[in-house]
């Protein structure tokens, strides 16, 4: 069942491990990692869902934007010392 996202990466042509999935349902977020994504959830109170297998809980939308913010920076950081090193290599896209 993880079909939705690898569809949406082909669209986008794009790796699963270059994509991020924003989910609040443990059914959601199992479809995400089986998928090779990394797994963003929306902390819930309400329903009880399990999501301890999310790769980060956030509180809301803004706290994921800033979470992506800090990852790209960081990627950035890589593509530098990387292109300072001769190596042309990077799995991370900004």
């Amino acid at each position: 069942y993880p079909d939705v996202y690898l569809s949406a990466c082909e669209y986008l042509h794009r790796l699963p491990e270059e994509c991020v999935v924003y989910e609040d349902s443990d059914f959601g977020i199992e479809s995400g990692k089986r998928a090779g994504m990394k797994v963003v959830c929306r902390e819930d109170k309400r329903f009880g869902q399990n999501q301890t297998n999310a790769d980060k809980i956030v509180k809301d939308i803004y706290e994921l934007y800033e979470w992506i913010e800090r990852e790209n920076t960081y990627a950035g950081s890589i593509k530098k010392h990387a292109g300072r090193s001769g190596s042309s290599s990077n799995s991370y896209c900004s």
